[in-house]
């Protein structure tokens, strides 16, 4: 199996804490971050430019004459995917679009590839993190008909949970990765995980045995960045992280 991992392009959150939040440890920039973001934000102007480069990036892979795919470590020939999962996040969704409207291949929406908190604002009446619905199924398949969206979907919206922990968000990226390798790790499938930025940092917690203590270690990842794992017999080799040389410097982000 090879397993990439695509962080969705830069969303109005990104523009908002960019903005106001200087460093992990910035405690005042977070509070004006979290007062003023969305609760699942929309792609920013320069975020659907991303996207839409990500999209013809991974359709148009330059040819190499080097025909050996499962030595095509750069992806030269092609990314070839087999699958394509999708979080249920507006920012997730319309990333992924950028790719559905150029491959041949229907994405599947799985909700259990969300951002750590999942869909929360700010309640002002008393600072408190809280849970708000979502996208519902029905949104999901009037506005990206080619997604295919789960029937065990809640039709009220998605997530209709209270703020999701750290924690539990680890814990859910072990049960995401031990699924994954169960159906696809013996096999020479290509799936493709659009997703987001500290999950995609859980997943490695859990692939290298990294504490996910106080964030103690953080994998950089740009929005549309692109990394992948090689899943061969018993090694994990990471043959790339943080993938973005398709990009021009003005949205790198």
């Amino acid at each position: 199996m090879q397993l990439y991992l695509i962080r969705h392009a830069q969303s109005e959150n990104n523009v908002i804490m960019d903005a106001n939040i200087k460093d992990y440890q910035d405690a005042q920039g977070l509070k004006i971050y979290e007062s003023h973001r969305f609760a699942d934000a929309p792609l920013s102007r320069r975020g659907f430019k991303q996207a839409d480069m990500l999209g013809k990036f991974l359709a148009g892979a330059t040819r190499s004459p080097d025909k050996d795919t499962y030595r095509d470590r750069f992806n030269f020939n092609d990314f070839n995917f087999t699958h394509l999962l999708v979080s249920p996040m507006i920012r997730t969704l319309d990333t992924a679009k950028s790719i559905v409207d150029r491959v041949n291949l229907k994405p599947v929406v799985w909700d259990k590839l969300h951002e750590q908190g999942g869909v929360w604002n700010i309640d002002r009446t008393n600072g408190q993190r809280v849970g708000f619905p979502g996208a519902t199924p029905d949104y999901i398949r009037m506005n990206y008909p080619d997604f295919t969206v789960p029937v065990t979907m809640n039709p009220n919206g998605w997530w209709n949970q209270p703020y999701e922990e750290p924690e539990t968000c680890y814990k859910r990226s072990g049960d995401v990765l031990d699924l994954l390798i169960r159906e696809h790790g013996k096999t020479d499938h290509r799936i493709a995980v659009v997703t987001h930025s500290y999950f995609i940092n859980c997943i490695f917690y859990q692939l290298f045995n990294l504490s996910a203590v106080n964030r103690e270690f953080l994998f950089v990842l740009n929005n549309v960045s692109v990394s992948r794992i090689d899943f061969v017999k018993q090694r994990r080799i990471l043959v790339y992280q943080n993938r973005t040389d398709f990009l021009p410097p003005n949205l790198i982000t």
